[in-house]
């Protein structure tokens, strides 16, 4: 969720994508003081997979009863 990006202690994560990686860097580095941990999401091609990941993940934060509250983690990074 937007307004609560940290749930029991965990940031929630935010995947930036682009083609041009200095503009990546750039935007990634104007988002770094955000509550949301700010991940590099490779190419702009893998907005398509992020969009699905949104997808199942809404899912099944409601089959399990934790909707809204649901954000993929990458975990180690």
């Amino acid at each position: 969720m937007f307004d609560q990006p940290v749930h029991d202690g965990l940031q929630s994560d935010v995947y930036i994508t682009s083609d041009d990686e200095e503009v990546k860097n750039k935007v990634m580095e104007m988002l770094s003081g955000i509550s949301f941990r700010v991940i590099d999401g490779g190419k702009l091609k893998n907005n398509r997979t992020i969009e699905r990941m949104t997808l199942f993940e809404r899912e099944v934060s409601i089959r399990y009863g934790n909707y809204p509250l649901v954000s993929f983690r990458m975990w180690g990074v």
